[in-house]
């Protein structure tokens, strides 16, 4: 394998997330384009979202919610084609389709480790039935309107979990571990923050995230083992942006 394309966090969720901005004949569509450059796709977590249901907890009632109000999402992301990691708000599914924590896998001479990130959260993020208590209610308070609650609820997630803070949050956990780790990979892929990232973290390895795709806005991240690089692309609007930078 020469090529991995990686993208992620969509969100579909019965009141949007990437639904808002594509038809799952769209979003196939950009799949097929991004396969053309890489020799495996993987969506890399979140791609359903459902802590987003009717009554907390309730990940069962959100994905009938879904393919109920979504038909398509589903089937396409559920394509055998595209390889998969679960992420934290849809690990209800993916344990019971065998989804895996994280992907090893060789681009060239590198080693890529994928994962969807939500391991290197803050401890009290960790507690998941806590932490998708507190999406539903933050739903509950996006769609009633109350900005006010919703503000508030962010300003404490900062605050518990350092995010924001140098060195903090998601990232710099896993930027630690990827520059300690004995034998770990050349290149570290997450997700989780909705954040691009392309960090040199030292010892020849780099932490990268290609960013969410929520937002109409589709992020992806090509590992390029053959030419050794790294390339972040952003299309949004039939306009494309890129970024890149050489490997270890």
């Amino acid at each position: 394998m020469r090529r991995v394309a990686v993208l992620g966090d969509l969100h579909v969720h019965p009141d949007g997330g990437a639904a808002r901005f594509w038809s799952p004949a769209a979003f196939a569509s950009a799949l097929e384009d991004i396969a053309g450059t890489a020799d495996a796709v993987v969506l890399n977590g979140d791609l359903l979202d459902l802590d987003r249901g009717a009554r907390p907890l309730d990940f069962a009632g959100a994905l009938a919610a879904i393919r109920e109000a979504e038909a398509g999402w589903i089937e396409l992301l559920s394509n055998p084609r595209w390889l998969r990691t679960h992420g934290n708000h849809d690990r209800w599914l993916g344990v019971r389709h065998g989804w895996p924590d994280a992907l090893h896998l060789r681009a060239g001479t590198w080693r890529v480790r994928i994962e969807h990130g939500h391991r290197f959260d803050a401890p009290i993020k960790r507690a998941r039935r806590f932490a998708s208590l507190v999406t539903w209610c933050a739903g509950e308070a996006e769609r009633r309107g109350a900005s006010a609650i919703l503000s508030g609820m962010r300003r404490a997630e900062t605050l518990l979990t350092g995010a924001g803070t140098t060195g903090g949050g998601v990232s710099g956990r896993a930027g630690r571990w990827l520059g300690r780790a004995a034998d770990g990979p050349d290149v570290l892929v997450i997700g989780h923050t909705h954040q691009a990232v392309l960090e040199p973290v030292g010892h020849g390895r780099v932490l990268a995230n290609p960013g969410g795709c929520l937002d109409g806005t589709l992020r992806w991240l090509l590992v390029d083992g053959e030419k050794r690089v790294l390339r972040l692309h952003a299309r949004r609007d039939g306009v494309e942006s890129t970024t890149e930078i050489f490997g270890p």
